[in-house]
C-alpha cells in the first residue's frame, strides 16, 4: 500500500495488482489522444496477450488509476524483436544492456491528476517485482515530448531509425537505482542491533525470549573464521541481517538427502565412492592388455584412443613415468597413445592404432610417439586431467617442466597464445567448423583460477564442460575446455592431489601462481558482463567456480529419491533407483545460513547478500539453508534449488542449495549452431533420451525443420561460454486439437494468437544451479523464437513398486514452471447422423491421451505460490483423487509436498485394458482415460502400501508396520471395502435357519483366507481375479459363487458371463438384508435383469447366509460352502468364491484410528468443515460420518457425488495456502449446527446380466423405494419411453419445478452416458419443451431424440457459462428507470404489482420490449461463435 497526494491536496491509498482482463475497459477509458501519439494505436486487448508483464494501479476502491504495460522487445518497430541488443549497444555502448536486464514500456496510462505519483508507483513496483531488471526503455517519436508525467523518471539516451520508414524514435531510460535500487551489504557491527531488533521482533519474539534481549549484540560479536554476520543497509541504516557459518553437518545431510546432484557438497575426492560396486569384469581376450586388473571397474574403464601431451623438455624416461602416472589407485585408465611435442603444445591427429607392449615407433627429433594395444570404440569419448598422491610416480618427472596432463579422445587444436578474446574466439569458431574436435570443441574463456589442494589434501577440479590450463610454456597460457563424456558427470570427481614432497609442491605452488597471475590480466581484457551496478558480486571471479558446475549436473545423477518438491528429474538411463548412497571423502565446500531477516519494504532484494557472503568462504561453493516445512517460500529461497529428500527423510525441514556460479549474469539464450554440440553432447550425455535430443540438434542444424516439414527449432543458454541448458521446439501442429480437449483459454484469448506462434516442447535441460533461469529461458525462447504459447504434453506411463515417484514421461526439468491445463469434456458426437455438420476430424479425432502443461508470455514474469506443507492423502478412493486434483490443477500455486499412500498405488493402469465390463460398476467419476489427463504422477510421490497407525504427536503415518510418512496436513479417504465374509458356523446338517444362526454380520474374519476368495474393491483386485480365471480351468470346469446384493455383484455376473463361464455354473447368492431399498430400486429394470439371468441358465438364491466353507474344515482353498435360509439349508461345489456382500471400514484402518484416539461412531466423526478431533487430521467420503450434535445422522458424504467431495475438501484447505483467498471466517460454536449440502449428480452405471448398458443419475437424496417417491403428492412428471425388457429403456424424472431431477437408463446398446448426464438439473424448456412434446406424444424414443443437433449445445462443457451469463443478464439493471428482470419477478411474487395477465405472459411481453432481448440473443451467438469448432450444427447470422 502506498499513498498519493495530488497537487490539489487529495490523497489516495493504491495498491498494484497484474493486469486482469476486466480491466481493459477503464484502461481504453483512460487512454488520451496524447497516449496514441506517444505509444501508436493500440489493440489493448492483444497487448496484453503479449505482454510480459502488465501491472494495474488500483485504489482502496478497487478503481483503477494507472496502468502500464511491459514487453522484452522495443515498439515502433525500430529493431527486430529477436536482435535488438546490437541497436542499443550501438545506442550507447556504457549502458550493459540484454534480455535478462531490460524490458520496454509499450503503454502507459493515469488518472490526470495522480499521473505522476502513479507513474513512480508504477516504476517501483515492476523493479521490486522483477529483481533482474535495471533497464527500462521508452520509444517515442523523436517530435514527441514524455510530458509532465513520464519525464520524471525517463531520460534520453539518443534517436534511433525506425526500420520501416524514415522517421527517427527518440529513446528514454529508466534506471534501477533511482526507484530500488540494490541493497549494500556489509559486515555486521554492534551498534547495528537497535536498527535489526524491531524488525525481529515483527516476526517473532522467540529468539528474544530463548536467548535473552541481546542475543543479536553477542551474535555479531561471536564472530570468527567459521561464523560471519552481515547486514544490509540502505541510507545508513540496517535493514536486513544474515548470519552464516561454515560447520555444516554433512552426515545428517548425506542421510536425508540426495545430494549426488551437487557431489555431497563436498571438494571431489580420489576415495569417494560415487557408484555401487560391480561384478569384476571378464579377463579381456588374449593378446589384449588389462590395466590393475585388482582395482574396481570404474566409468572409465571403456575403449577409446587418447592422447596425452607432455612439455616439450619431457624425456622418453618421463614419457614412460607419465604413462605410469595414469595407473594410479581407484581409477583405472584405458591403454592411451602418448605423445612428446618438440614445440610449444600441438594437437596430433589419431588413428585407431594397434600395437603390442609399449614400444619408440617415431624417432622423429620433434615426436616421439609410445604406442599401447587397445581396442578403439569411436563411440565413446572420455577426457579428464590427472595428477596422482603417488609420489613415486612422481620421482622421474620433477627434474622436467610437466605442469599438466590431457588425456582426450580427440586431437587438440592448437591455440594461439596473447590473443585477444574476440580474435581466439574466432580462431575457435574457425577450428571448431574444420573438423575433429575436442568433444567441448575446445573453446576458450576467461583465466580459471585453480586453488592449491585444501582441507584433505584435494583441490577442486573442474568437471566436464569447464576450463583448465594447458601448458606452462611462456606465450602459451590457454585455456582449453576439458569434456566430459564420462558416464555420469558426478564421477568426474578426480581432482589434483597434493604431493607430498617439496620439490612437487613448488612444482604445483608455480602452476598455480602462473594461473592467478594470467587470469588476472585477461580479466581485464574480456567483454563487460551483464551484471551491473553491483559492487558486491563479480562475475568475473564468479566465472572462476564454474569449474565445478558441470559435477553438479541434475541430471547426471540417477536420483534414489524423487519428490515432487523438486522439478521431475531428468530421466537417466536408470531403470529403478538403488538403494546405494555414495560416500564423499572430500573436505566441505558449503557453509550454511542460520539465520536471515530483512524488512519487508527491500525482502525482493534479498540475492543481493549472497555475492558478499560467498566472498566470505571463498573456498566454499555452495550455500545451504533448511526451513521447516510450513514455513511459506520467501524470495531468498526461490532463487535456491530445493534438494530431493531421501523416502526415509524424516526431518521437518526443507533444504535448499545456491551455487556460487548462480551469482552470475552474463546468461546468453541463442539459437544453436553446429559448433554447440560438444556442450550438448556433455549436457545430455547421460540422459536417458539424448539420443533424441542430439537426433532433433542436428535436424536443427541441417535443416531447420523435422522430416514432415515441421518448423524445428533448437535453443542453447551459455554461460562464461558453456553449454548450460538446452530446449527444442517445434510448431504446434494439432492446435485445433489442443483447443478443443483442453482449456487452454482458462489462460489466453485463442483468436489474439497466431497459428505459427503456438509451439510444442519437446527437450528442455538445464543445470539445477541455474534453475532460476528457467523463466528467462522460456521468456527468451518466445521473444527469439518468436512464439507466444508453448505447450507440453505427458503421456500416461504406470509404475509399480512399492514407491511409486513423480515422473514426467518425457524429458523437461521445467514441468513445475509451466501450468497444468485441466481437460475438456467432451460431446460424443452422433457422427453419422450430422454428417457434414460434423466437427472436423481435427476436433473429433480421439488419439493417445495426454496431460497438459502450458505456458505463455504473460506467466513468464509471474511468480507461482511454493507450498511445501506436507499433505498426505490416505487412499486412492475417488474423494482422495478429486481432492488431488482440484490441488495440482490450481495454475498459481505450487504444492511440492503431495503424498499418496495407496494400497495398490495410482489408479489408472489400465490393467483391463479396454475391456468394457470391468467387474465392478462405476460412479462415472473418473476413468482411465480421465487419470491420463491428469497425470498425477507428474506431481505426487506414492507410496504403495496400507496405513497401520497414525502417531499423531510425532505426526507420522505408519505405512505396512515398517515404513514412516511424516505429515503435517493428514487427508484420510480411504473409503470402505467389501470384506471377507464371516461364516456363521452352522451345520447344515442339522437344517438351521437364519433365525436360529448367531448374527455375525458385523464380527471380523480371522480364519485362514483361502486362495480362491476374492473380494473386488478396485481394479487391481478385478485383474488378479481375471488372471485366476484365465489361468485355471474355471471357464470349463468350475463353479462360481457370487456372494452379495449390491450392483457389484450383478456387473460381476455379467463379467463372468461374458468371459465365457456358462451360467449353469455361476450362482449368485443375495444374503438377507435390513433394507428394503435394493440396489437398482427400480421394478422394471430388476424384472429385466432377473429374466436375463434365468434366461443365462444362473441360479439365484435369495436370503441365504454363508454358514461354512468345505463343512467347516481348511478353508483354503475352498471347494464347497453352505448357506441357510429361512427355510431350508443348501450346499454348492464353488472353484472361486466372489464376496461382494456389504462394504465396511477396513479393520486395520479402524485399528489405527482407534489407536490414534480419533473419535470413531461407526465411521470416522467429522464435522461441516471435514475436521477431526485432531485439527491436523481431515477425512471425508463413505468413511465418515457427521457428528451426532448435527442431528443428521441420514446423511452422509455417500449420500454425495464421490468427486464433488474431493473439490469441497481441496476448497476447504487452500485458505490455508492461498493468500488470494479471502480468510474464512469460522462461524460461532452456536450456529454450526447445519450440514453443508451438495448439488453434485450421484451417479451409478455398469453393464448387468443380459448385456444391458445401465445409468442411473439422480440428486443426492437420502434413499428411498421408487414406489414411495412416485406417491407424493408433489412428485411431478414421470417421462418414459421403450421397455426394460428390449433394452429400450430410458426414464426422465421431472419435478414440481420442471427440472429435471432423476434420469434412468436402461439399453442393449452402448449409449453416451456422458452427455446424459449433462440432462440433470436442466429445465424442461431447454430441452426444446420436453414435457409438451411428450404430452403430445411426440417423443417416442428419447435415446433418438436426445442425438438430434439441437441439443448438443446442452452436452457442451462450457453451456453452464452461459446460463450464468444469461442470468446475470436478466439479474442487472440495464436500463436506470425500469427494474431488472429478477426484480419484477420478485415485485409479482410479493404482489407489488397488479397484473391484469399471468405472470408469465407479462414477464415476456416485458422482455420482448426491453434491451434484454437484445443483450440475451448476442450473448447466445456469441456463444455459438466462440465455440464453433464444437458446435458447427448451428447457424447464426453472417454464415449463411
Amino acid at each position: 500500500m502506498s499513498v498519493l497526494t495530488s497537487p490539489r491536496g487529495k490523497v489516495e491509498v493504491v495498491h498494484c495488482r497484474r493486469t486482469e482482463s476486466q480491466d481493459v475497459y477503464c484502461i481504453k477509458n483512460l487512454m488520451r489522444k496524447f497516449t496514441q501519439k506517444l505509444f501508436g494505436r493500440l489493440n489493448i486487448t492483444y497487448l496484453l496477450e503479449k505482454a510480459n508483464l502488465a501491472v494495474t494501479l488500483c485504489n482502496d476502491k478497487d478503481e483503477i488509476m494507472a496502468q502500464a504495460t511491459f514487453l522484452d522487445y522495443p515498439n515502433w518497430n525500430i529493431a527486430r524483436q529477436d536482435n535488438w541488443v546490437s541497436v542499443f549497444r550501438e545506442l550507447d555502448s556504457e549502458i550493459p544492456c540484454v534480455p535478462l536486464n531490460t524490458l520496454f514500456m509499450h503503454l502507459f496510462v493515469a488518472v490526470d491528476e495522480y499521473s505522476t505519483g502513479c507513474c513512480k508507483e508504477i516504476i517501483r513496483s515492476v523493479f521490486k517485482a522483477v529483481p533482474e531488471l535495471h533497464f527500462i526503455f521508452l520509444v517515442v517519436p523523436s517530435y514527441m515530448s514524455l510530458g509532465s508525467t513520464l519525464i520524471t523518471v525517463f531520460e534520453q539516451v539518443g534517436n534511433i531509425p525506425c526500420l520501416t520508414y524514415k522517421e527517427d524514435f527518440a529513446v528514454y531510460i529508466c534506471y534501477r537505482h533511482n526507484h530500488y535500487p540494490q541493497l549494500h551489504i556489509r559486515r555486521a557491527r554492534v551498534e547495528d542491533h537497535d536498527d535489526l531488533m524491531p524488525i525481529f521482533l515483527r516476526y517473532d519474539t522467540l529468539l528474544k525470549e530463548t536467548y535473552g534481549e541481546y542475543f543479536l549484540a553477542e551474535l555479531i560479536e561471536a564472530q570468527d573464521e567459521e561464523n560471519h554476520t552481515v547486514v544490509c543497509e540502505v541510507e545508513g541504516m540496517a535493514v536486513g541481517f544474515m548470519s552464516v557459518c561454515s560447520r555444516v553437518n554433512l552426515p545428517l545431510l548425506h542421510s536425508c538427502f540426495d545430494l549426488g546432484p551437487f557431489h555431497g557438497l563436498c571438494v571431489p575426492h580420489p576415495e569417494d565412492v560415487l557408484e555401487p560396486p560391480k561384478e569384476a569384469s571378464a579377463r579381456s581376450a588374449a593378446g589384449s592388455r588389462t590395466w590393475l586388473e585388482d582395482s574396481p571397474a570404474t566409468p572409465l574403464q571403456k575403449r577409446g584412443h587418447f592422447c596425452l601431451l607432455l612439455s616439450p623438455a619431457a624425456s622418453t624416461q618421463s614419457i614412460k613415468c607419465a604413462a605410469l602416472l595414469l595407473r594410479f589407485r581407484r581409477h583405472t585408465v584405458p591403454p592411451c597413445l602418448v605423445a612428446k611435442a618438440a614445440g610449444p603444445w600441438q594437437a596430433l591427429p589419431l588413428c585407431p592404432l594397434q600395437f603390442s607392449g609399449i614400444n619408440q615407433v617415431n624417432s622423429s627429433p620433434s615426436l616421439q610417439m609410445l604406442n599401447v594395444k587397445h581396442d578403439i570404440d569411436e563411440e565413446q569419448q572420455y577426457c579428464a586431467c590427472y595428477t596422482s598422491r603417488n609420489t613415486s610416480f612422481f620421482s622421474e618427472l620433477s627434474s622436467v617442466p610437466l605442469t599438466y596432463i590431457i588425456v582426450s579422445s580427440r586431437a587438440i587444436a592448437p591455440v594461439g597464445a596473447g590473443r585477444k578474446p574476440r580474435e581466439r574466439r574466432e580462431q575457435r569458431r574457425q577450428w571448431a567448423a574444420s573438423g575433429p574436435r575436442c568433444p567441448m570443441d575446445g573453446s576458450v574463456t576467461q583465466a580459471e583460477q585453480h586453488p592449491q589442494a585444501g582441507r584433505g589434501g584435494a583441490a577442486c577440479t573442474p568437471g566436464p564442460g569447464s576450463c583448465v590450463y594447458l601448458g606452462r610454456d611462456e606465450g602459451a597460457e590457454e585455456l582449453v575446455k576439458i569434456s566430459p563424456g564420462y558416464a555420469k558427470l558426478r564421477s568426474n570427481s578426480l581432482s589434483f592431489l597434493k604431493i607430498a614432497e617439496d620439490q612437487q609442491e613448488a612444482v604445483i605452488q608455480e602452476f598455480m601462481e602462473h594461473i592467478q597471475g594470467k587470469g588476472e590480466e585477461e580479466a581485464a581484457s574480456e567483454e563487460a558482463l551483464s551484471e551491473v551496478h553491483s559492487e558486491n558480486v563479480s562475475d568475473l571471479q564468479d566465472a572462476d567456480k564454474l569449474s565445478l558446475v558441470s559435477s553438479t549436473l541434475e541430471q547426471e545423477h540417477p536420483s534414489s529419491s524423487s519428490s515432487s518438491s523438486a522439478c521431475p528429474s531428468l530421466l537417466l538411463s536408470q531403470e529403478e533407483p538403488s538403494h546405494f548412497r555414495p560416500t564423499y571423502m572430500g573436505a566441505s565446500a558449503a557453509f550454511c545460513i542460520q539465520l536471515f531477516c530483512i524488512d519487508e519494504k527491500y525482502e525482493a532484494r534479498s540475492l543481493d547478500f549472497m555475492g558478499f557472503v560467498f566472498s566470505l568462504f571463498p573456498d566454499k561453493n555452495f550455500c545451504i539453508i533448511s526451513v521447516p516445512h510450513l514455513t511459506p517460500e520467501f524470495v531468498l529461497i526461490q532463487n535456491f534449488v530445493k534438494v530431493v529428500p531421501f523416502d526415509n527423510c524424516t526431518l521437518d525441514h526443507d533444504l535448499y542449495v545456491f551455487h556460487r556460479a548462480g551469482l552470475l549474469r552474463s546468461i546468453e539464450i541463442r539459437l544453436a549452431t553446429f559448433m554447440d554440440a560438444p556442450g550438448v553432447e556433455n549436457l545430455v550425455s547421460t540422459l536417458m533420451l539424448n539420443k533424441c535430443i542430439l537426433s532433433d540438434f542436428a535436424q536443427f542444424n541441417e535443416a531447420f525443420r523435422d522430416p514432415d516439414g515441421t518448423p524445428l527449432q533448437v535453443f542453447v543458454a551459455e554461460i562464461a561460454e558453456q553449454i548450460v541448458g538446452i530446449a527444442a521446439i517445434r510448431d504446434e501442429m494439432d492446435i485445433e486439437y489442443i483447443r478443443s480437449h483442453y482449456n487452454i483459454e482458462d489462460f489466453i484469448y485463442f483468436s489474439h494468437h497466431q497459428r505459427e506462434e503456438h509451439g510444442h516442447l519437446c527437450h528442455f535441460a538445464l543445470n539445477p544451479i541455474f534453475r532460476h533461469y528457467t523463466k528467462f529461458f522460456l521468456k527468451e525462447i518466445f521473444r527469439l523464437g518468436h512464439k507466444s504459447c508453448l505447450y507440453y504434453p505427458v503421456y500416461p506411463q504406470s509404475r509399480d513398486g512399492k514407491f511409486q515417484h513423480p515422473h514426467a514421461h518425457s524429458l523437461t526439468s521445467a514441468l513445475h514452471y509451466l501450468v497444468p491445463v485441466r481437460p475438456r469434456r467432451q460431446i460424443v458426437y452422433p457422427l453419422e447422423k450430422l454428417g457434414i455438420n460434423a466437427p472436423s476430424k481435427a476436433v473429433s479425432k480421439d488419439p493417445l491421451s495426454y496431460a497438459l502443461s502450458h505456458t505463455n508470455r504473460k506467466l513468464t514474469l509471474e511468480p507461482k505460490i511454493t507450498v511445501n506443507a506436507r499433505i498426505v492423502v490416505v487412499g486412492a478412493s475417488n474423494v482422495g483423487i478429486s481432492f488431488l486434483e482440484t490441488l495440482v490443477f490450481c495454475a498459481h500455486l505450487k504444492f511440492d509436498n503431495l503424498t499418496l499412500i495407496s494400497t495398490h498405488g495410482l489408479p489408472g493402469k489400465k490393467l483391463l485394458g479396454s475391456e468394457q465390463r470391468k467387474f465392478l460398476a462405476s460412479d462415472h467419476s473418473f476413468n482411465d482415460k480421465d487419470f491420463a489427463l491428469m497425470s498425477l504422477s507428474s506431481w505426487v510421490n506414492v507410496v504403495v502400501g496400507r496405513m497401520t497407525a497414525i502417531d499423531r504427536a510425532a505426526k507420522q503415518v505408519v505405512v505396512s508396520e515398517d515404513e514412516i510418512v511424516p505429515y503435517d496436513h493428514l487427508i484420510l479417504c480411504t473409503g470402505q471395502q467389501y470384506q471377507v465374509p464371516c461364516p456363521t458356523g452352522a451345520d447344515i446338517r442339522e437344517h438351521p435357519t437364519n433365525r436360529e444362526v448367531p448374527d455375525v454380520s458385523k464380527r471380523r474374519y480371522t480364519g485362514k483366507l483361502p486362495r480362491n476368495l476374492f473380494t473386488l474393491n478396485d481394479e487391481d483386485d478385478c485383474f488378479k481375479a481375471l488372471t485366476w480365471i484365465r489361468s485355471d480351468s474355471i471357464p470349463t470346469e468350475g463353479n462360481i459363487i457370487v456372494y452379495g446384493s449390491t450392483i457389484d455383484a450383478y456387473t460381476t455376473v455379467e463379467t463372468l458371463l461374458h468371459l465365457g463361464i456358462r451360467g449353469t455354473r455361476i450362482f449368485l447368492v443375495h444374503p438377507p438384508t435390513d433394507s428394503v431399498i435394493t440396489c437398482i430400486n427400480n421394478y422394471s429394470i430388476e424384472s429385466a435383469v432377473e429374466d436375463a439371468l434365468r434366461e443365462a441358465g444362473v441360479t439365484t438364491y435369495k436370503d441365504a447366509l454363508l454358514a461354512q466353507w468345505n463343512e467347516g474344515q481348511d478353508p483354503d482353498p475352498i471347494h464347497s460352502a453352505s448357506f441357510t435360509t429361512s427355510t431350508k439349508p443348501f450346499q454348492l461345489p464353488c472353484s472361486m468364491f466372489f464376496s461382494l456382500f456389504e462394504k465396511r471400514v477396513d479393520y486395520e484402518t479402524f485399528k489405527a484410528l482407534n489407536d490414534a484416539c480419533l473419535v470413531y461412531d461407526g465411521r470416522l466423526v467429522i464435522d461441516t468443515n471435514f475436521h477431526t478431533n485432531d485439527v491436523a487430521i481431515r477425512a471425508a467420503g463413505s468413511l465418515t460420518k457427521f457428528s451426532n450434535r448435527y442431528y443428521s445422522n441420514e446423511w452422509t458424504h455417500s449420500n454425495f457425488s464421490s468427486k464433488e467431495i474431493g473439490f469441497q475438501l481441496a476448497a476447504a484447505m487452500l485458505s490455508l495456502f492461498d493468500p488470494t483467498l479471502e480468510p474464512v471466517t469460522e462461524p460461532p460454536a452456536d450456529l454450526d449446527r447445519l450440514i453443508p449440502m451438495y448439488k453434485g449428480a450421484k451417479i451409478q452405471g455398469g453393464i448387468l446380466p443380459g448385456s444391458y448398458h445401465y445409468l442411473h443419475v439422480s440428486k443426492p437424496v437420502i434413499p428411498t423405494p421408487l414406489e414411495v417417491q412416485m406417491s407424493q403428492a408433489d412428485f411431478g412428471t414421470e417421462i418414459v419411453t421403450g421397455r426394460a425388457e428390449s433394452g429400450t429403456y430410458f426414464r426422465l424424472h421431472v419435478n414440481k419445478y420442471k427440472i429435471v431431477e432423476t434420469i434412468t437408463c436402461l439399453s442393449k446398446e452402448p449409449f453416451p452416458a456422458s452427455n446424459y448426464i449433462r440432462l440433470l438439473g436442466q429445465h424442461e424448456q431447454t430441452l426444446n419443451n420436453l414435457c409438451a412434446r411428450y404430452k403430445d406424444k411426440l417423443i417416442t424414443d428419447l435415446y433418438s431424440y436426445f442425438t438430434e443437433s439441437w441439443c448438443l449445445a446442452l452436452f457442451h462443457d462450457r453451456f453452464i457459462d452461459l446460463r450464468k451469463e444469461l442470468r446475470q443478464i436478466l439479474a442487472s439493471k440495464e436500463e436506470e428507470e425500469l427494474p431488472s428482470i429478477e426484480q419484477l419477478v420478485h415485485q409479482i411474487e410479493d404482489e407489488e404489482i397488479n397484473l391484469n395477465e399471468t405472470p408469465r405472459k407479462y414477464l415476456k411481453k416485458v422482455f420482448q420490449e426491453s434491451i434484454y432481448k437484445t443483450l440475451v440473443d448476442r450473448s447466445i451467438l456469441g456463444y455459438l461463435r466462440y465455440n464453433h469448432y464444437h458446435l458447427p450444427m448451428y447457424a447464426w447470422p453472417g454464415i449463411i
